[in-house]
């Protein structure tokens, strides 16, 4: 069974490779002096700051996510921090909404930060955008 799951992730990422390729030779077609290698670093980096773009909500300048901030992920990574949402025994301001203006109280919190927070979304907000 595993056999099947790697040919299929195989066929995956080759045809993903293959749309790339296949973009890069498009751009050049139209007269862009790009190497292969400089469009897939420019295609990654374009790819990570459009991640950290929130599509759902406008978001003041603060909680943008820069390019550089993607490192910031593993902040949200259990193995190393155990950053998890705990109840707290009474109602506490979120953090992420008081930055933002908004007077949200919550019962949850950050068991390891000890914050008061949302648990969607300002949970993972606070965790992976600068504030």
């Amino acid at each position: 069974m595993s056999t099947y799951l790697q040919v299929d992730n195989d066929i995956v990422f080759h045809l993903l490779d293959l749309t790339v390729l296949n973009s890069s030779i498009l751009l050049s077609s139209c007269g862009a002096k790009c190497t292969h290698k400089n469009f897939r670093l420019l295609l990654v980096r374009n790819l990570i700051e459009e991640a950290g773009r929130s599509h759902y909500c406008p978001t003041p300048s603060m909680l943008r996510r820069s390019s550089a901030a993607a490192a910031n992920v593993m902040r949200l990574d259990s193995r190393h921090n155990q950053h998890w949402p705990a109840k707290h025994k009474n109602n506490i301001l979120c953090c992420v909404c008081s930055v933002r203006g908004q007077r949200k109280t919550t019962i949850y919190k950050c068991a390891k930060c000890d914050v008061g927070l949302c648990v969607v979304p300002c949970f993972s907000n606070y965790h992976t955008k600068k504030l």
